[in-house]
């Protein structure tokens, strides 16, 4: 009895240290901008039984939807509403990685074109206006 309290109680450093270890190297950093940080709090590490140690987002957290994340397991990720996913990148990105707008359509500037391969892109013009020939559309 002794030794296996001694055992869980290295058990459950050790894991906690590691879920420490997950937060630091793999949910922060250049890569992966912290926007709310609920990910981060989420993550934990626990005793699910003797000598059984967990790290992980804890089953009914408010971010268990995204514990995917923390996994090998891919999935596709679709439009909630309309037909077409926007990812912003690069300037449409607050600091924290946030969107600065809700819609393509909000973006100054804005516009979409169809590619010759029919996609719908969206565009945005920078700098000064072009010159357009007499006659066109």
């Amino acid at each position: 009895p002794e030794n296996v309290e001694a055992v869980n109680s290295g058990l459950e450093k050790g894991v906690k240290f590691a879920a420490a270890h997950v937060v630091e190297n793999y949910i922060t950093g250049q890569s992966l901008k912290r926007r709310s940080g609920n990910l981060a709090r989420a993550v934990d590490g626990w005793l699910d039984a003797p000598g059984d140690g967990v790290v992980g987002v804890r089953p009914g957290s408010a971010v268990d939807d995204y514990a995917w994340l923390l996994g090998d397991e891919r999935k596709t990720i679709t439009p909630k509403k309309g037909k077409y996913l926007t990812i912003p990148i690069g300037e449409n990105l607050t600091g924290s990685g946030v969107a600065r707008y809700s819609s393509p359509r909000q973006v100054p500037d804005g516009f979409f074109i169809r590619s010759k391969k029919g996609k719908l892109l969206f565009c945005y013009r920078k700098g000064r206006p072009v010159a357009r020939a007499k006659g066109a559309a």
